[in-house]
């Protein structure tokens, strides 16, 4: 790794480590969010240390659709994690199988280089589809998007949306406490 995109990914993730740290203090921090534990802009390359879950939801693709216990330890602690990160008014902005940790037992949100404040103005990538809300101020609403088609695609076994309405298709075929849980998720 290397190069000045990776070096702005990590001063990126170490500033919302920072602020994570400061809103939510550092006695208080859960473990459902990956920690900054310390940083060295003066390396080279430069290097942060963050606490990190071994593994990620998605080596759980073999398992999809996920058993229905399962699927509830993670739906219950992913919410937990997103109810950590809109206490502290920060946005993820990169909910994806592959950021989302998962050891078997707990649940961890990691990967915050493209993490912002709530209302932040933000640049980088355009928005993906189907896992991103476009053109708006970060907001936490984004965040509960990408999560309820996490949710989707682990309570449906479907691996990948086309569009939104694909996901809307997939929420249609549950049953109806999920459908209702998932379809208001964009309102």
């Amino acid at each position: 790794y290397g190069g000045p995109s990776a070096e702005r990914l990590l001063r990126d993730e170490v500033r919302t480590g920072r602020l994570l740290l400061n809103r939510l203090g550092r006695r208080e921090y859960p473990i459902s969010l990956s920690q900054l534990v310390g940083f060295n802009p003066d390396a080279s390359p430069p290097y942060a240390v963050f606490t990190h879950t071994d593994g990620t939801l998605a080596d759980l693709d073999a398992q999809l659709p996920l058993a229905p216990a399962l699927l509830a330890t993670v739906v219950d602690k992913l919410i937990i994690a997103l109810c950590y990160l809109e206490a502290a008014q920060v946005v993820h902005r990169w909910i994806r199988p592959h950021t989302v940790r998962w050891d078997g037992t707990d649940l961890q949100l990691a990967d915050f280089g493209r993490a912002a404040s709530v209302g932040d103005e933000v640049s980088g990538p355009a928005p993906e589809v189907p896992w991103d809300l476009p053109g708006q101020a970060p907001d936490c609403r984004d965040d509960i998007y990408a999560a309820a088609l996490l949710i989707t695609r682990m309570a449906t076994g479907q691996q990948e949306f086309a569009d939104a309405a694909a996901v809307l298709e997939a929420i249609d075929r549950l049953d109806l406490s999920q459908r209702r849980l998932l379809h208001n998720t964009r309102a």
